[in-house]
């Protein structure tokens, strides 16, 4: 599934290939699974997705915040977020984790909002992670899709955007907080930022330049990050330039010194004692470990 992005083609989906899927103009548009990689990688969510918890529990961490999701609830993950996801079985379920997940693009959530005749307002307080319960109503819905999952390749993918449409007339019938923040139709932009950020890693440029890089000003771009990672810019590169440190390290030749230098860190004390508050040691001791295996 593409809507979970990552630079590795293995992980377009977070679903085993053993899940079902529906499809509406060629992309997949709901999916059941009952597992989920857990890879604890960051992940771009590509689309709208609303995910159902139907057993177990999934987890979610958003920059700083950390979220679970337990059975019989729902969350919405806004397009253009970087995630880290997990997923787990609580004892008391006999049953293996399994997850009903439906994404939106942007046309039939205009096309919906023609038929239901809604005014569009946005949100109050914008959301990149919403979650709420799942009633009866929807329960029943998530049930007649059982019947879809059979043969999922015999299913007109106009039945499937019905279904689509049906679910979220389902939301507005019952008043849902998932509702008006899925209405929230904003021009997608902010790809280009991950991709930026991500490519210039290792470069010693400072935020102004790498804002610019974005097109945009440094409050701008500090503004959309911050919507994206939920976490300053410099928090992110300190946080992402540690880890890429510690796999230099550990996997290459170079020097503690070198490794401190290329990354952009202002000097060997500063980066050994950024870096031991990080991961609980400090580079030469991580690169003495190695030697010692060796």
């Amino acid at each position: 599934m593409k809507l979970l992005d990552t630079k590795r083609s293995k992980h377009q989906s977070h679903c085993s290939s053993s899940a079902k899927a529906l499809k509406f103009n060629g992309d997949i548009a709901i999916q059941s699974c009952t597992d989920t990689e857990a890879t604890g990688e960051s992940l771009r969510v590509k689309d709208n997705m609303l995910l159902f918890v139907m057993n177990g529990s999934f987890r979610i961490k958003h920059g700083t915040d950390a979220y679970t999701i337990e059975k019989n609830h729902m969350v919405l993950l806004k397009k253009d977020i970087l995630i880290e996801c997990s997923v787990g079985s609580r004892a008391d379920y006999h049953d293996n984790a399994k997850f009903i997940l439906t994404y939106f693009k942007n046309d039939l959530l205009k096309e919906f909002v023609k038929l239901a005749q809604l005014s569009v307002r946005p949100p109050k307080n914008p959301k990149a992670v919403t979650i709420d319960s799942v009633d009866f109503r929807l329960l029943k819905f998530i049930d007649s899709l059982e019947s879809y999952f059979l043969e999922p390749e015999s299913i007109d993918e106009y039945l499937t955007k019905i279904k689509l449409l049906e679910l979220l007339f389902n939301l507005a019938q019952l008043g849902s907080n998932i509702l008006p923040q899925l209405m929230e139709l904003r021009q997608a932009y902010r790809p280009d930022i991950t991709a930026t950020v991500e490519d210039n890693v290792m470069n010693q440029m400072s935020l102004s330049q790498l804002a610019a890089l974005c097109g945009r000003s440094l409050s701008s771009f500090k503004r959309d990050f911050l919507e994206i990672y939920n976490m300053p810019p410099s928090t992110w590169l300190r946080k992402r330039r540690l880890e890429k440190a510690r796999e230099l390290i550990l996997n290459t030749t170079m020097t503690v010194t070198d490794v401190c230098y290329t990354l952009g860190f202002e000097n060997l004390a500063h980066f050994s004692r950024l870096f031991k508050s990080r991961f609980g040691y400090s580079p030469s001791k991580s690169r003495a470990a190695i030697l010692q295996v060796a």
